[in-house]
């Protein structure tokens, strides 16, 4: 693989010095928001190079139907952390997550962070001060939303399980927070 050499193949020049060693391309993780969050669940349960997935708030349905993930399962490890407009929408629980939890797969965990809406997962959450209302465009059906929770907090819980599952499925590091985060991360609540 040109990469795992250091080379950049689109520029036809050498990647900056230690990128290649950085980078291992037999350990791979995706991660994605909202769309990007459910592309990462079905390239997840189809693509056998992608060792570990995390799904930001992505809905896994197509239409009106569960996507293949909720319907079939996937074998690799998939994190998904969601909102607390979506984790306490019984239109989301009964066209989904109900039957997600009901099909066999490998290691999994929905974890929903309180007080949070579908922009928390977004740039927004470290640029808009935790005194401003919603934005008036964030009210859309569908809900947008930033929620009330302390911005900064989000944030932390965010990038510390996206870290720890990436360091224990791709690095085999020994991350307890992915079983217990709540200690660690007050702002969470397993799904089940």
């Amino acid at each position: 693989m040109s990469l795992s050499r250091g080379d950049d193949a689109a520029a036809a020049t050498s990647l900056p010095a230690g990128l290649a060693d950085a980078i291992d391309p037999s350990r791979i993780g995706m991660f994605g928001h909202s769309m990007g969050g459910a592309s990462t669940a079905e390239v997840l349960r189809t693509e056998p190079r992608l060792d570990a997935g995390v799904n930001l708030d992505g809905a896994l349905f197509y239409g009106t139907a569960p996507s293949p993930i909720v319907t079939e399962g996937a074998t690799r490890p998939l994190l998904s952390i969601i909102s607390s407009l979506h984790a306490d929408s019984p239109e989301g629980r009964e066209r989904f997550w109900d039957q997600y939890f009901r099909t066999p797969r490998g290691w999994s965990r929905v974890y929903a962070i309180a007080d949070t809406g579908h922009a928390s997962f977004t740039d927004a959450e470290h640029f808009v001060p935790q005194n401003v209302p919603d934005l008036p465009a964030f009210e859309i059906p569908g809900g947008l939303s930033l929620g009330t929770a302390p911005r900064e907090e989000v944030t932390r819980t965010i990038d510390g399980l996206v870290t720890a599952m990436f360091d224990r499925h791709l690095k085999d590091r020994d991350e307890a927070v992915l079983e217990h985060p709540t200690p660690q991360y007050p702002l969470i609540r397993e799904m089940r």
